[in-house]
């Protein structure tokens, strides 16, 4: 059984019993769902080669990052930090998350400079900002307020 990222495996290894075959793929969810925030999607399938077969274990980037241990197990630790290196996923060094950090932040600007310059191409007049937490909309020189019924039946597409 093997971790990589979706069409690039790192390596596969051949299976001497049908375990990997015959496993419960809830099992792994509830365990990473209980162990492990942001969620990680993942998939698994069974590859036969020259009369072997093989199973792999394809886990999805995870945006945003990082993930984070949320209970304490067997070989992990609540709080613990795990990024993905070069063959192998481990707790993160100091470097590296504060370039994640770094990352994060730059994310958040590049999104208030595009939301600006969209801003800026649009009338003062005609345009709301509208806080979807509260159904609030402030315009230039009036607001008004979707009530809470309201709000909660509504789709907002981001």
């Amino acid at each position: 059984m093997i971790f990589g990222i979706k069409n690039r495996p790192h390596f596969m290894v051949g299976m001497t019993n049908s375990r990997f075959v015959d496993f419960d793929p809830n099992r792994l969810t509830q365990f990473l769902n209980n162990h492990f925030s942001p969620s990680i999607q993942w998939d698994h399938t069974v590859y036969t080669v020259d009369g072997k077969q093989f199973g792999v274990i394809y886990a999805d980037v995870v945006v945003p990052k990082p993930v984070i241990c949320l209970n304490n197990g067997k070989r992990l630790k609540e709080g613990d930090i795990y990024y993905r290196y070069q063959g192998e996923t481990r707790r993160i060094t100091a470097s590296d998350l504060h370039k994640l950090i770094e990352q994060r932040i730059e994310m958040e600007r590049r999104s208030w400079r595009d939301l600006l310059a969209r801003t800026s191409r649009t009338s003062p007049s005609a345009t709301y900002l509208l806080d979807i937490s509260q159904g609030r909309a402030t315009g230039e020189n009036r607001s008004f307020l979707i009530g809470e019924e309201l709000l909660d039946r509504i789709k907002f597409i981001h």
